[in-house]
């Protein structure tokens, strides 16, 4: 490590040195050098990054960038070969370039040299090249013109040219041609496509109709002709769709069509959520028709159950349904068991064969009779089949085809009329007449069965023959016609023992068939004969026979006559052949048991020929797991080593078979020796053919390609098992090659290993051990003859036969190292390293051939070469480790167990390698772990594996114990690069340079190739595991996802709140410092060169990241310029995109006064401090234009609405702009902590206070709450009085409370604040927070700073101050209590004022006068003065629920004291607290009665005794009817229904308890106190069912005593209208209630007047017609009939009644001053005592009937004229007028009565009572000429008329009138009289007055 530590320091000075060096070279220039010499390029980009400030990655591009200008001038300048080595320097592709720039170029000569030097370079792929090059010069060329495709390439691959196409992955460069084309509609893109690229892109862009269509195409593309499709069709029919694919639409497609659902099931893939939807499945199969396609699909499903539910019985016969399924729904459906046993039958049976089809026929014959169903009449079709299954005659099923039972089978009826050319009518079938009984001559015969369905017509035969003949098949001619030909085979002719000619027919046929005749055929032909063969194996002649014909076409037939060989040796032995010796297997256990059998009898006599047979049987079965050992094992129990290996070599016995057997020798090492001597088969030789053993050329099988363990394992294996005494231990396994024992030379040329013994034979002593390298060499390498060890050892590496070097070891084991060392050089063919020792020492020799035999794969080789030599090594479990983990690959515990076996000894100094004796511990385990890395770079096939492997290392606990490698790391390493696909292609580890090298030097290439490649992520988590700074790449991260984004996804990509706090999150995910943010959004802020919003955006995140983490100002940033900069583009944004950016707020405001509601809680002073403006300094600033002052402005009145003060301060400072509203808001504070004096404002501002009035001081007041509590009598209070001043005013008689300054104060800081435009709320702050401290004799910043409410209450109850309940206010809308908490804090002292009088011990005289008043709350009445504690509470609802939420607690309350369950909550721990202070007289103050034990649960209570009775159930009840009147006079102070309905039902339930509690006076108060007295008459209800009335008469409140009596009598009318009038008697005289009474009265009389009406009315049909005097001016007059009454005394006396009972309402009204009303009953009565007068006048006239005018009941206005005009008098009319209400029109009347009746008193009894008018006279003389229009005119009405026109005043009417009239004594007295002068023609009609004034 300190090593490492030194050349990191060196490579850092050499930096250092570098870079010093390049101080004063330019950029440009630099790059050139670097990019030329083709040196130090990355130090460069490191040097310029870190001048720029930029991310290395960033850089790079600008880097390549200048290099790119810089080729592209070199080219210019035709310097080619320059340029191509300044490319290749930079490591940029010089083909793509040159060929660009060549396309680009204008100059054709330049053109060409680039071209030309092109194919210079590469003339062979020249020509493909350009290919190639031009095509993605097209590519880049279509790129360039489709705009938003070039923009997302540019954002994703940053360089948009042909070099970057060229080098970019598969996966992109397809999903670019897919979306290109559907761009531009290429067709030459289409051979470029790729199906998979092609279908994402459709899934993911949601082409459904291109889906569709490939789907369509795909399922369809053999059944359509293809000229008709497009080459988009085309290519969708040439692709297949795969599964994968399919998938990948289900996943990503979100809003399938139809259209698609459909496509994609006929492909048997549906969406999610229709997968496991059965019906859905069913739809869209039998939609597309695919059932049958989807077959295995549908076999899955439980369709069963669903199927039969649905009636689908036809698909439940589809095979898709099993019949499994069909019998599991018997139990579950038994009504449908005969059904579903049906339908199995129909599937389990084929109609096409006899017995199915009787079976079928059968069970439907049964289900028909299990319904009921009479099958012979309404089924015939059932008889038929049946009768069919028997195969009867043509005859007889002529005679059962007329039978009545099929005459109503349509097909039969009407086969006839379909088929007209029928043979019924034929001759042929006349003799099937007499079957026929005449019910239908159409039935069909079987003859035209034939003819339908078999196509054989009886009639065109019987035209060939005469009719004397039979028509059979057995006529040559009929059979040549309809017979069928049965031709035959070779075998027909084989089995007539005629093999030749069977051949020679095969031969033949196949020609004229074929015409060739291949191998193919004559192997199934061959094939066919064997199983004929086998088939008749008793007959000998016909095997021989067979046997021939197979020989005869050149097939070996040796395993089968072995086979039939064997079989008859079984047969002779007497033994039968069961079907089960057919097997391989049992043949040959019983071939070798009897074979055995005759060995024990004859040993002498061996059976050659069948043990021959025999293995060729189990060669050719491919039964070698199952050789057979009897004979073998027989001879190895005799030791008879001789004939084993005469049987192993000539039968090719497997090495495997010899182990088995090394347990049946009786000696045990004989085995081992022989398996041992027989290990290694060398590589092949050239054949010699001077064995005699035959050749045979074999065929290859698949059987023997099957990789296996070579025979050193087994035979190590052996050895070790002779020690443990386990055989199964050995695993024994051989690769082709190594399958048998070769020890003479045969076919293959394999060496003759006991000659090579022999030859290697030596008398000469071994000699000594050979400690030299050269002495090993000189030996190996020496011709001549020396020790028998060592001529093994030469032979061995001669002849490639490692046997011979274990021989050596054998005979001299003092070299075995060497020994060993040849032996693993040998088999792993690696002798050229061993001949390095001749230049490298033994050590270094050893461990290369480990080494390289590892790194080869041979891994097995090492662990056999210890486990041979060094059996005992520790070495042997690393190798046994590498051997498993690269075969086996479990990975798994027992490899950890042989690591750690390993480790365990290289603790304790045990492990040796040999020629390794001394080398050091460490070195050691240098070496091992070489050796593991080796073995994890070269032997595994995949990442995963070499991740499992590196786990096992870890488990071992290998980094632990040697220290020499973190295996741990690399383990980590691979876990996080597995994250990112295919980074073993990008980011290969050199596992074997761990070891030499730094391994964190490797990691952290391997990271910088990760940040060279944009894999952030993947970079960060390495960078965490390397213990290496992140900032970097997170910044580099941030960097590129912004460039990203802003081309990918659009401008408003990169500023989402998502992607802002994506990076807040990295920032704490990685504990960054909060630094590197801000930087960030500076940097990205400085992107933007003008002021925008996303500007801004991105400096206020940078702003709010300082003030979040508290960041100081540092080098890296100034906190005042960079919220300079954020206010400038804020001002410079529009209205609506400022709005919606939103403004900066201070960190106090954000972190405090937000929790705070916004309550300012600090001075001035505090303020100024925390907005930090003594230490502002920002060094640029800018002028503003008026628009951007005007914008400052309302920023800063924003803030100050807001309630940022220290904001508003600060940007007042910042920019120096100070606006009126925050200048006032600042003196406010100022003149209210005592900093300023008014004296110190300007004269304007001080002339503007002047101008303010009083009444704008309104919205800090509130009118109910400043006015004084005045008494009853006007009077102000005393109580108040004295609560209003302190004791100080008491003693100092001049002393002003408040004093005049402070008033003087308050009204100023009012004055300026009410002339506030923005910041209201600050400025309320401070004006109610002055005023509390005022009138509560405080400071104001003591009142100001203090946060707990509760406290300033406090001293507001115990203080006395003055006008408490605006104090009260003030403190809480200056704190910003919410509704919820004002209404809990006034309903807990609402609560308190009503429980605590309950408490109070009075004497007998007060006990009865407070029994029910409540305690005052802050000095006021609570029942008088609840209205203002209403207006404290914004809510009143709110208030109410409070209070009830009370009475919920008071009834816990008495199930506590009851010792009864209840609910525990706060609010009843609220009241128990309240009733714990207030329990007993000693305990009125704060103190708590020791007297009263705590409030216990149920749970905790246990036996202790019941708690006192502190409140009596009577107290209780009175608290709840308090609680219930005060919630209900909140609830309707807002008028909330649904709590004034919850009162009231809890006043239903409590009036019942109060009932039996006879609290009658509660009763009354819960009545009076919440005033709905209808919706409470069960109140009454109690009291009157109780005889207690009278409680309702009390002394009462004025306004509840008006509520009360309305609801008394209207409850008495309702409820009691029987006994009532004593009630409402003492109700009235109580209540005085006169207008009530009045009413009754007249209710009274209109009854009588209704019972008047029943009795006396007369009908109309009893009454006589008469002409209406109503409409005398019309020509047509009607007739009516005028009412009339039936007089008689009764009449009278009710009409007495009646007009009494007027009388006593008119006194009531009177008594109640009720004027009117009393003026409009008397008229009623008077009206009344007219109808008395008319029916006693009637009564007296004594005429019957006698009968009168009715007018009590006139209903209409034209009643009343009838009336008036007709019966009654003046003095009548009158009172009718006064009663009714109607007018009287006098001409009418005068008309009717005087004129036309001809009533000649009616004038002077009009006169009497009324003055006559002209104007009426007018009317009348104008209604009269209408009169006489249409009726005759009397003498005595123009007298009448005469008599009216003389009472005219005006002499012009009265002249004008008796002329119209004429009226010739009026006009000649007119002309007599004085007055005729001025009666002139001319004057008539003008004024009268201005004629008389004329005079």
């Amino acid at each position: 490590m300190s090593m490492s530590n030194v050349d990191n320091m060196g490579d850092m000075v050499k930096r250092d040195k570098i870079f010093k060096s390049w101080t004063g070279i330019s950029e440009v220039a630099l790059i050139k050098e670097v990019a030329t010499k083709g040196e130090q390029i990355e130090l460069c980009i490191e040097y310029w990054a870190r001048k720029r400030k930029l991310p290395v990655s960033e850089y790079k591009l600008f880097f390549q960038d200048v290099v790119q200008t810089y080729v592209q001038r070199l080219l210019t300048e035709r310097l080619v070969c320059k340029a191509e080595m300044v490319l290749i320097n930079v490591k940029r592709d010089v083909k793509t370039f040159y060929y660009q720039f060549a396309c680009e170029c204008k100059d054709e000569e330049l053109r060409e040299l680039l071209l030309e030097h092109l194919q210079k370079k590469d003339p062979k792929n020249y020509d493909e090249d350009i290919v190639q090059l031009q095509f993605y010069w097209d590519l880049l060329q279509q790129l360039q013109n489709s705009g938003e495709l070039f923009a997302k390439c540019k954002a994703q691959l940053r360089r948009v040219n042909m070099e970057t196409l060229v080098h970019c992955d598969d996966a992109y460069m397809n999903r670019l041609l897919a979306e290109l084309y559907f761009v531009n509609r290429n067709p030459l893109l289409m051979q470029r496509l790729n199906k998979y690229s092609m279908w994402n892109y459709l899934v993911e862009n949601a082409e459904l109709q291109y889906l569709v269509r490939w789907c369509t195409l795909a399922s369809q593309r053999q059944a359509q002709p293809q000229e008709k499709f497009n080459e988009l069709e085309l290519l969708f029919c040439s692709w297949k769709l795969e599964p994968e694919m399919y998938e990948y639409a289900l996943k990503t497609v979100q809003l399938p069509s139809e259209t698609l659902r459909n496509s994609f099931a006929a492909a048997g893939y549906f969406f999610a959520d229709e997968r496991n939807d059965v019906a859905v499945v069913i739809r869209r199969l039998c939609t597309t028709e695919s059932l049958e396609h989807n077959r295995d699909l549908l076999e899955k499903l439980p369709l069963g159950n669903f199927l039969l539910n649905r009636g689908l019985h036809m698909l439940m016969l589809r095979d898709f349904v099993k019949t499994r399924e069909l019998e599991e729904l018997h139990g579950k459906y038994a009504d449908d068991e005969e059904f579903l046993k049906f339908l199995v039958s129909l599937k389990e049976n084929k109609l096409e064969e006899l017995e199915g089809f009787e079976r079928v026929s059968q069970a439907t014959k049964v289900y028909l009779e299990h319904h009921g169903v009479d099958f012979n009449s309404t089924q015939p079709l059932v008889t038929l089949f049946e009768f069919l299954s028997n195969e009867p005659s043509i005859s007889t099923l002529n005679c059962y085809l007329h039978t009545t039972a099929l005459q109503n089978i349509p097909y039969l009826k009407t086969l006839a009329i379909r088929n007209p050319l029928h043979n019924s009518d034929s001759s042929l079938s006349s003799g099937g007449d007499n079957c026929n009984n005449g019910h239908d001559k159409y039935m069909p015969t079987p003859y035209d069965f034939l003819r339908k369905f078999k196509h054989i017509n009886l009639k065109e035969i019987a035209k060939d023959f005469p009719s004397e003949s039979i028509a059979s098949f057995s006529n040559e001619k009929l059979c040549a016609k309809y017979a069928r030909k049965y031709k035959l085979n070779f075998l027909h002719y084989l089995k007539q023992q005629r093999s030749c000619y069977a051949i020679y027919y095969l031969v033949m046929d196949h020609l004229q068939q074929y015409g060739q005749l291949t191998k193919g055929h004559l192997f199934s032909a061959c094939e066919a004969v064997t199983e004929m063969a086998l088939q008749y194996a008793y007959d000998a002649e016909l095997v021989t026979h067979c046997v021939a014909f197979i020989e005869m076409l050149g097939y070996d037939s040796q395993y089968l006559r072995n086979y039939l060989k064997l079989c008859r040796l079984l047969e002779e032995s007497s033994e039968e052949i069961h079907s089960s010796t057919k097997s391989y297997s049992m043949l040959s256990m019983r071939i070798e048991s009897l074979l055995l059998q005759l060995i024990k009898e004859k040993p002498t006599e061996f059976p050659l020929a069948n043990y021959h047979a025999l293995i060729r049987i189990v060669t050719c079965s491919e039964q070698r797991g199952h050789w057979p050992l009897q004979i073998l094992q027989h001879y190895a129990r005799d030791d008879d080593w001789w004939r084993l290996l005469v049987l192993l070599q000539y039968f090719d016995v497997p090495l495997a078979q010899l182990e088995m057997l090394l347990d049946h020798f009786e000696t045990r090492l004989m085995g081992e020796h022989m398996l041992r001597a027989f290990l290694y088969d060398p590589p092949a030789q050239t054949k010699r053919h001077a064995s005699f053993s035959r050749q045979h050329k074999k065929p290859v099988r698949k059987a023997d390609i099957n990789p296996t363990t070579t025979s050193v394992e087994t035979i190590t294996s052996s050895i070790s098992s002779a020690n443990c005494n386990d055989p199964n231990n050995a695993v024994f396994r051989t690769a082709p090659s190594q399958q048998r024992l070769h020890f003479l030379p045969d076919a293959c040329g394999r060496l003759d290993i006991f000659a090579l013994v022999l030859l290697c034979s030596s008398p000469s002593s071994n000699g000594d051990r050979i400690n030299s390298a050269n002495k090993f060499i000189e030996l190996m390498q020496d011709q001549h003859m020396h020790a028998t060890s060592w001529n093994l050892l030469k032979n061995s590496v001669k002849y490639r036969l490692p046997i011979l070097a274990i021989l050596a070891a054998t005979v001299n084991p003092t070299n075995s190292d060497w020994q060993w060392l040849v032996w693993l050089a040998v088999a792993a063919n690696q002798w050229s390293i061993v001949l390095k020792l001749t230049t490298l020492d033994i050590r270094k020799v050893t461990w290369l051939l480990a080494e390289t035999v590892v790194r080869q794969g041979d891994v097995t080789l090492l662990l056999r070469s210890f486990r041979i030599f060094f059996k005992d090594n520790a070495c042997t479990h690393l190798y046994h480790f590498l051997q498993r983990t690269q075969q086996k690959r479990l990975f798994d515990d027992e490899d950890v167990h042989s690591l750690r076996l390993f480790l365990l000894a290289w603790s304790n100094d045990s492990v040796e390698m040999p020629f390794c004796t001394s080398l050091a511990r460490n070195e050691f385990m240098q070496h091992s772990i070489r050796l593991l890395l080796i073995h994890l770079q070269n032997n595994f096939d995949s990442t995963l594996e070499q991740q499992k492997f590196i786990g096992c290392l870890c488990r071992s606990d290998m980094s632990d114990i040697s220290g020499v490698m973190n295996f741990c790391l690399l383990h980590k390493v691979f876990e996080t690069l597995q994250t990112r696909p295919g980074w073993a292609q990008s980011y290969a580890i050199d596992f074997e340079k761990l070891v030499d090298n730094d391994d964190k030097q490797i990691y952290e290439q391997i990271l910088d190739a990760l940040r060279e490649n944009r894999e952030f992520d993947v970079a960060v988590r390495l960078a965490n595991l390397l213990e290496q700074p992140i900032s970097d790449i997170v910044y580099s991260k941030w960097v590129s996802k912004l460039e990203e984004t802003e081309l990918a996804v659009g401008e408003d990509g990169p500023y989402t709140d998502v992607t802002f706090q994506s990076y807040e999150d990295e920032i704490s995910e990685h504990s960054l410092p909060p630094e590197l943010l801000v930087n960030f959004y500076l940097y990205a802020a400085g992107r933007f060169l003008d002021s925008c919003a996303r500007k801004y955006q991105l400096l206020k995140r940078a702003l709010t990241v300082i003030k979040q983490h508290h960041l100081f100002p540092n080098e890296s940033f100034d906190r005042d310029q960079i919220e300079y900069e954020m206010i400038i583009c804020y001002l410079q944004l529009d209205d609506n995109l400022a709005s919606e950016m939103g403004i900066y707020h201070s960190e106090y405001y954000e972190q405090i006064m937000l929790n705070e509601r916004c309550v300012l809680y600090k001075s001035f002073l505090e303020l100024k401090e925390l907005a930090g403006i003594e230490d502002l300094n920002v060094s640029l600033k800018q002028p503003f234009t008026r628009q951007i002052e005007a914008r400052l402005e309302d920023l800063l009145n924003l803030l100050l609405e807001k309630g940022d003060v220290v904001e508003a301060l600060r940007l007042q400072e910042l920019f120096e702009c100070r606006p009126i509203d925050l200048r006032f808001v600042v003196f406010c504070m100022a003149l209210a902590e005592g900093v300023t004096t008014i004296f110190s404002m300007s004269p304007e501002e001080r002339q503007m206070l002047r101008d303010i009035e009083i009444s704008s001081f309104a919205k800090f007041n509130k009118r109910t709450l400043d006015s004084g509590l005045l008494a009853r009598d006007g009077q102000q209070s005393p109580t108040k009085l004295s609560s209003d001043l302190s004791d100080s005013c008491s003693t100092c008689e001049f002393e002003e409370i408040p004093s005049k300054e402070k008033r003087e104060t308050l009204e100023t800081i009012q004055g300026i604040a009410s002339k506030l435009t923005y910041g209201i709320n600050i400025g309320r702050r401070i004006v109610m927070a002055y005023r509390a401290a005022m009138y509560l004799d405080k400071e104001y910043l003591d009142v100001l700073r203090t946060k707990d409410s509760t406290v300033l209450l406090q001293s507001v109850a115990e203080d006395g101050c003055l006008r408490r309940l605006l104090v009260v206010s003030d403190i809480l809308t200056s704190t910003h209590m919410t509704q919820q908490e004002i209404a809990e804090l006034l309903a807990l002292e609402l609560t308190t004022a009503i429980v605590r009088p309950r408490f109070y011990i009075f004497t007998a005289d007060q006990q009865s006068k407070n029994a029910i008043k409540n305690a005052q709350v802050w000095g006021y009445n609570i029942d008088r003065d609840l209205h203002l504690f209403l207006e404290l509470v914004p809510n009143t609802t709110k208030l109410g629920n409070c209070l009830l939420e009370y009475c919920d607690a008071l009834k816990s309350y008495r199930k506590y004291q009851d010792n009864k369950p209840f609910e525990r909550n706060t609010v009843f721990e609220r009241l128990a607290e309240i009733i714990r202070r207030y329990g007993l007289p000693a305990n009125t103050g704060n103190q708590m009665s020791t007297s009263i034990p705590p409030i216990t649960t149920a749970s905790n209570s246990g036996s202790l005794l019941p708690p006192a009775q502190v409140l009596s159930h009577k107290k209780q009840n009175i608290i709840y009817v308090e609680l219930l009147i005060k919630a209900h006079q909140c609830y309707v102070h807002e008028c909330s229904m649904e709590g004034i309905a919850n009162v009231l039902n809890r006043a239903k339930a409590l009036n019942s308890v109060l009932t039996q509690a006879k609290s009658w006076s509660l009763i009354v108060r819960m009545l009076s106190g919440i005033g709905r007295f209808r919706e409470m008459f069960y109140c009454f209800d109690s009291l009157l069912k109780n005889e207690q009335f009278e409680s309702l008469l009390g002394q009462f409140d004025e306004e509840k005593t008006i509520g009360l009596r309305q609801a008394i009598i209207t409850y008495l009318r309702e409820y009691c209208p029987n006994n009532g009038r004593e009630y409402l008697k003492l109700t009235a005289l109580h209540f005085l209630m006169y207008q009530e009474l009045a009413e009754m009265w007249e209710q009274d009389a209109q009854a009588v007047i209704a019972k008047v009406l029943n009795l006396a009315a007369v009908g109309n049909q009893q009454l006589p017609e008469q002409f209406s005097m109503a409409n005398l001016t019309s020509a047509n007059s009607t007739k009516i009939f005028i009412p009339k009454l039936r007089c008689t005394p009764e009449l009278i006396t009710l009409l007495q009644q009646a007009m009494e009972y007027y009388t006593h309402a008119t006194e009531n009204y009177l008594l109640d001053n009720k004027l009117l009303l009393a003026q409009r009953v008397a008229s009623l009565a008077e009206m009344v005592a007219m109808q008395i007068d008319l029916a006693s006048k009637a009564l007296d006239r004594n005429i019957d009937p006698y009968l009168c005018v009715c007018v009590v009941n006139v209903q209409t206005c034209e009643e009343f004229r009838e009336l008036i005009n007709a019966e009654l008098s003046v003095p009548q009319s009158l009172i009718m007028s006064r009663a009714y209400g109607y007018d009287i029109n006098w001409s009418e009347v005068l008309l009717s009565h005087y004129i036309i009746l001809e009533h000649a008193n009616y004038l002077q009894e009009y006169l009497q009572h009324l003055q006559i008018t002209d104007n009426i006279i007018d009317n009348t003389v104008k209604g009269f000429q209408l009169y006489a229009q249409h009726h005759r005119i009397t003498q005595q009405m123009e007298e009448h008329l005469a008599q009216l026109v003389k009472l005219v005043k005006s002499v012009t009417l009265k002249y004008k009138l008796a002329s119209l009239l004429s009226l010739k004594p009026i006009i000649m007295s007119l002309i007599n009289e004085h007055t005729a002068y001025y009666l002139r023609d001319t004057n008539f009609g003008r004024n009268e007055n201005q004629n008389l004034r004329d005079m």
